[in-house]
Order: C-alpha cells, then sequence, then structure tokens
C-alpha cells in the first residue's frame, strides 16, 4: 500500500542484496540507498529524482511507460536498464543520451538473478554472438572469462560487468582473457572499480578497447596487446607499469598515466610510430635486437632510454639503476621499482654497484604493504618525488640517511608513522608536502629544516602525530611554525617533562609521552605495574584513517597479571581516540600479552610486554637507580652501571623490536661493545629480581 518513498529515507543505508519496490509507489524521491546490488521499480512509478540511481548496479523497471526521472544523464550513464519487450523504443527515446554507448537499453528477458552471467545478443562486425554485461557470481581470485557463453560467441564486455563487486576487497584478478578466443571490444568503464590484475595478454582478436575501461585497476604485471588491436580510447589503463605494444600503428591518446609507465617493449624492427603515445622521462623503451640504432635515429624516441630484447633479458628486473655525477662524484641511484611484490627490500647494491641515492620517480605510485631501506647502508639521499604519490603501509627508511629532497615523500600515504632516523641532517622545503598517515618520528640530528616541510597536511591526508626530540633553536622555531593543530605531539619519556615546560611546545597544546601504549606505533612500550596498586595508563588509538571512532570501537586486553579497575574515555578526534585505563596489578609476573583492537568488524591484534612488579613499596622510582647506561649518544661503547650485582639480565632492541644484545651481567660496571650496531635509536631493557625497566640510547 505504501504510495511514496520521501527524501532520504534509505539515506547512506547499505543494502548490498537484491531490492523490489512495490507496484503500488508512484513517486521515488531521493531515496538513497547506498550500493543496492539490484533494484526493481515497480510498473505504476511515474517519477524518479534520478542521480541516486548512481548506486543502483542493475535496474529493472516493470512499466510499460517509462518514469519521469529527473537527471536521468547522471543518473543511469553506463548503465544497463531491463524493461518490458515491447517497451524497448520508449525507454530509448525517454532517456536519449549523448552517445549511444553510455546506456545499454534491454528487453527483461535476460532479467535472471540465478545466473553467474547475464549476456545479451551483440553483433560485430557482421558477426553475430553475445556480449557480458553482468557478472553475478562470486569466484573472486578464480574469475576466467568464457569464450563460448550458452552456446554463443562471447564477442564483447559490457559497461560495469563487476560492478557489484567492486566493493569488495577480494576482487584481484589475474590473466582473465587468455580463453576469450573470439572478443572483439571492451566498452567503456568495463572495469572501473576493480582493486588490482596480474599480467594481461589480450587475445589476438580483440580490436577496441573503451574510453576509462581499466580506469583505477592497478595492473601488477605485463599488459600484452594482441595483435588485431586498432584502437585504444584515451584513459582506458592508468596504472600500467609494463607493455607490450600491438605490431601496427594505434592511435594512443592519453591511454597510460605516462609516470606510472615504466617499460615499454615496441614489436617491430622498423620504428614504428605511435600516435600521441604519452609515457614518462624513466619509461625505457625495448626494441628487437639490431633495432637501436634505427629507434633512436628516429625522431619520436630521441631522448629516450632504449634497450634491446637481449640487454632486457639480461638486467635486473626488479631495480632500474642509473650512474650520475654529483658533485665531482659518481652515484649510481634507483631510479625505478620495476617488481611486483608488495613486501619490497631495497638493497645496498646492484649488479656490483652500491646505491647511494633514491632517485626521482623511484617507487612513484607505488602500491603496496611494506618497503624496507634499512639494509641500504650506503644509501643517504632521497631526491625529489622518490615517493610521490605511493601508498604503503609500513616504510623503513635507510639507516644512514642523510637528506630528504624537497617533495620526496607528495602525497605519499604511510600507515604506520615514519620514523626519519637519527642522522638525517636535512628535511628540505615541502619535503613531506601533502603526504599523509598515522605520523612522524623526527631526529634529534636535524641541522636543517625547509619551508612548508608539513603543508596541505591539515585539509589533505594527515600525520595524526609527531613525535618531538631534542631540536636546536632554529629547527624548534622552524618545526613549531610548521605545526598542524589537527596533529597530537609525542616526546620520549627521557624528556617529555623538559619539553612540556618548552614554552613553544606547550603553547601548542597537550604533548603526549611516547612510552604509554598508542596502537599502531613499533614496538608496543612495556607496561609496569606495581602488585597491589592501582596504575593509570593512557591509550591513544590512532587508525591511520580519518576515520571518527564510535561506540563499535573495541579494546580487549590479553594478559593474567592485571585487572582492569576502570576505563574512561577522554576524547575522540578525527582518527583517534584517547583513553585512560585504572589497572590492578594482581600478581608477580613478566609475561608477553596482546591488545586486541576491533572497529567495523575487523580486529587487529598488538602485541606488548607486560611486568608486573613483586615489591610495591617506590619499584618505580628505584628503577632509576637500579640501572642506567651511559653516553646516551655513543659511538662504539656504552657504559651499563647497576647496584643488584651478579645475574642483571639486559637486552638491546631496535625501534622496530628486533633483538640485537642480550647478556647476564658479571660486575656492577660493564662496558658493553656495540659497534656492530648500525646507526639508530635503541632500548636497552634491564630485568633483576623481578624489577624491570628500559632506557632509550642512540647509536651515532
Amino acid at each position: 500500500k505504501v504510495r511514496k518513498l520521501d527524501s532520504d529515507c534509505f539515506w547512506g543505508t547499505a543494502l548490498p542484496v537484491d531490492m523490489e519496490i512495490p507496484d503500488s509507489v508512484e513517486e521515488y524521491i531521493n531515496i538513497l540507498p547506498d550500493h543496492v546490488k539490484t533494484m526493481v521499480v515497480g510498473r505504476n512509478c511515474q517519477n524518479i529524482e534520478g542521480w541516486f540511481l548512481q548506486s543502483i548496479f542493475s535496474i529493472r523497471f516493470k512499466g510499460e511507460v517509462p518514469p519521469t526521472i529527473q537527471d536521468y544523464k547522471n543518473g543511469l550513464k553506463y548503465h544497463t536498464l531491463y524493461v518490458p519487450k515491447g517497451a524497448i523504443q520508449a525507454y530509448k527515446e525517454a532517456y536519449a543520451m549523448d552517445s549511444d554507448d553510455e546506456i545499454s537499453i534491454v528487453s527483461d528477458e535476460y532479467w535472471d538473478l540465478s545466473k553467474e552471467w547475464i549476456a545479451i545478443p551483440y553483433t560485430y562486425a557482421g558477426e553475430q554472438g553475445v556480449k557480458l554485461i553482468k557478472y553475478q557470481g562470486k569466484h573472486y581470485d578464480s574469475l576466467v572469462f568464457p569464450s563460448i557463453y550458452e552456446g554463443e560467441k562471447v564477442l564483447g564486455i559490457g559497461s560495469f560487468l563487476l560492478q557489484y563487486l567492486i566493493y569488495d576487497d577480494r576482487v584481484h584478478m589475474g590473466n582473465n582473457f587468455s580463453e576469450m578466443k573470439y572478443l572483439k571490444s571492451i566498452d567503456d568503464m568495463a572495469f572501473h572499480g576493480v582493486s588490482s590484475m596480474g599480467e594481461i595478454t589480450f587475445p589476438d582478436a580483440l580490436e577496441v578497447i573503451g574510453n576509462q575501461s581499466f580506469v583505477g585497476v592497478i595492473i601488477k604485471g605485463r599488459l600484452t596487446f594482441g595483435k588485431q588491436t586498432r584502437e585504444v580510447e584515451p584513459n582506458a589503463f592508468h596504472y600500467v607499469r609494463e607493455v607490450v605494444m600491438p605490431p601496427k600503428s594505434v592511435s594512443f591518446e592519453d591511454v597510460f598515466f605516462k609516470d606510472f609507465l615504466t617499460m615499454i617493449h615496441f614489436p617491430e624492427k622498423d620504428p614504428i610510430q605511435y600516435d600521441k603515445l604519452r609515457y614518462g622521462d624513466k619509461s625505457v623503451c625495448v626494441v628487437p635486437d639490431g633495432a637501436k640504432a634505427a629507434y633512436k635515429s628516429s625522431f619520436y624516441y630521441i631522448g629516450r632510454t632504449i634497450i634491446e630484447e637481449s640487454e632486457y633479458e639480461a638486467m635486473d628486473k626488479d631495480w632500474l639503476i642509473e650512474d650520475e655525477i654529483i658533485d665531482g662524484k659518481k652515484h649510481s641511484k634507483i631510479v625505478n621499482y620495476m617488481g611486483y611484490d608488495s613486501s619490497v627490500k631495497v638493497p645496498s647494491e646492484v649488479n656490483g654497484k652500491k646505491i647511494t641515492r633514491l632517485g626521482y620517480g623511484a617507487f612513484a605510485y607505488n602500491y603496496g604493504k611494506y618497503i624496507d631501506m634499512h639494509d641500504a647502508i650506503y644509501l643517504t639521499h632521497i631526491e625529489k618525488h622518490a615517493f610521490i604519490s605511493c601508498a604503503v603501509r609500513q616504510l623503513i627508511l635507510p639507516q644512514n640517511l642523510k637528506v630528504v629532497e624537497g617533495e620526496a615523500f607528495y602525497g605519499a600515504r604511510i600507515d604506520s608513522v615514519l620514523v626519519i632516523p637519527e642522522g638525517t641532517e636535512r628535511l628540505e622545503s615541502r619535503a613531506l608536502v601533502g603526504c599523509g598517515g598515522l605520523g612522524v618520528s623526527l631526529p634529534s640530528t636535524l641541522e636543517y629544516v625547509g619551508d612548508e616541510v608539513f603543508k596541505y597536511s591539515d585539509d589533505l591526508m594527515q600525520f595524526k602525530l609527531v613525535e618531538l626530540t631534542h631540536f636546536t633553536e632554529d629547527i624548534k622555531m622552524k618545526l613549531a611554525q610548521e605545526y598542524v593543530p589537527s596533529m597530537m605531539l609525542f616526546a620520549p619519556a627521557d624528556i617529555w617533562e623538559e619539553i612540556t615546560k618548552d614554552p613553544v611546545w606547550s603553547s601548542k597544546g597537550t604533548i603526549y609521552q611516547s612510552n604509554p601504549l598508542y596502537l599502531g606505533l613499533s614496538p608496543m612500550e612495556d607496561i609496569v605495574i606495581k602488585q597491589g596498586e592501582i596504575q593509570n595508563l593512557n591509550l591513544h588509538v590512532l587508525s591511520g584513517y580519518d576515520w571518527t571512532f564510535n561506540k563499535e570501537c573495541q579494546i580487549k586486553f590479553h594478559a593474567n597479571g592485571f585487572e582492569i579497575k576502570e576505563m574512561n574515555e577522554n576524547s575522540r578526534e578525527k582518527g583517534v581516540m584517547n583513553l585512560n585505563f585504572k589497572l590492578l596489578g594482581k600478581r608477580a609476573v613478566v609475561e608477553n600479552g596482546t591488545v586486541d583492537f576491533t572497529y567495523n568488524s575487523k580486529t587487529t591484534t598488538f602485541p606488548f610486554k607486560l611486568t608486573v612488579i613483586a615489591d610495591p613499596t617506590s619499584a618505580i622510582e628505584k628503577d632509576k637507580r637500579m640501572f642506567k647506561a651511559y653516553p646516551t649518544a655513543f659511538v662504539d661503547y656504552v657504559t651499563v652501571e647497576t647496584i643488584m650485582g651478579r645475574g642483571t639480565k639486559i637486552q638491546i632492541y631496535d625501534i622496530l623490536g628486533q633483538l640485537h644484545y642480550a647478556n647476564l651481567l658479571d660486575e656492577d660496571l660493564t662496558r658493553v661493545n656495540l659497534s656492530q650496531l648500525p646507526q639508530g635509536i635503541y632500548i636497552i631493557r634491564y630485568e633483576s629480581e623481578g624489577n624491570v625497566t628500559s632506557q632509550r640510547i642512540v647509536k651515532l
């Protein structure tokens, strides 16, 4: 009996289901459901405010008379509409587009939600077959497109073929076209929104690839065009790193995102001019053996790096290296990472050359989980745009880094704390411009900070926190000017009190200690509690994303030595939640615990070390007298002093939690040789007779 669905009645509601509106409804006004799988529009509907239709993946109209749809060109663009067979022409006239390719209107006899594929009759250059217009199955990773469907040749792929699946992060596809030997055309926006694909080899029969057909898809392997490809429309691909061109000249106007394209294979010995093909300054042209001279003399390829296939086969496939004379010295630098691994370890040498610099665009537009440069011991400079627009979960910088050039991290997204290592001397102008992520830890060794280092981090992607240390007066004032109010400021425990009294920093708001537990940073700090007493613990939960936390957040501790007596939520900010716990130390224990943080039904587990001290009488105050190491900034040796005598256990960890040294002390005063350690920040952990404490030291 419902007659009208009024404005915003389903606003923002996620309905990944099949939704049918009854025939009684005559008017839809911006009901705004979010990502509905299919919708059936009742036969008596007369009026729809149309732009909300964008979020519906398949639409069937039951009425013989097309309803009035306001702004239908926006709402129905690229959709396939299923309508009564006798009303097809009426719907085409009612919803006429500027281009026939932007909407497909077919008989509702093809509407069948039980099938894995929906296919419609399709004729290409006189040849009859079918076009796949919708995939309704759930074979995410194993999805292979058929060559024959229901006895008919598959000649085409329609727009938004996988539209319902694109919001599932499992949709990463392999070489799905290998069986499609009859495929002739791929329509505009066909694979819009698919997360990634592996190597792609198009069938030789494929002739036309439509506009934005692979927009936003990261292709993590070589892309090879078929021999009959004759038309590739603008913006067909974005993120392609290696491509094999078709064996004839084809218009390639703005087909690729040029700064992402690194390797182009040309199949013919005679230079082929691909009209309006755009590729970046660092792109390498691979040509047949014996053809280098011809390509180098061709006007179209002048100034490009050209190598022959035999050279390509012999080269390192992951790293593109370039030699350059800078200030009279020869430097070997990485100018492009060409591999496809999501976890990357940067070497110290490639083909016997010591890598001293990370060059322009080395990791540009790289999307992965982990980049580790710690062992690249000769690497001292990160050049402009080295990480432009990359997005990684964790990035570990080289241990001997000296200079970060301007715009080195332009627009990068790093979902963990970016630790700029001790020893780094220069952060040049706009080094972190537009860069965002969980946070940045700055070294005490900075000698120069340029202008606008954090520019745009307030209204683009944000650093949630900045860890402070001792700086020169000039550096301190420069960083204070760059401070963005949305950032949280942290300081190591041993200098926290001093920094909080500094008027430059105290005027910026609350400065938190780095040693309380805060999720997302590694390693997790120790929790130390006195047995039988209650101690406060501040927990700073930082999402790494611009989430506003709600009551769905859950924090669970897994350890046996304490009891949570009280939990108070101090504040919630965009992407940040501050909690305060009152913890009761129940029994003396030293154990490894975990914290589970659950949000949006996804749980991340973080480890920590729990120590409950047996002696509750001023144990923490005694710790400072029981153990100490000096100097706190050392070159090769530190002296460890303890009043606890023989049997004191010491362990030395780096900031990633990796153990580098462990020993039992035999004397009250011990000189420890740490010359083998790389430069950086370390934590000494002392343990004796139930007493546990830690101290931070810096290897220069």
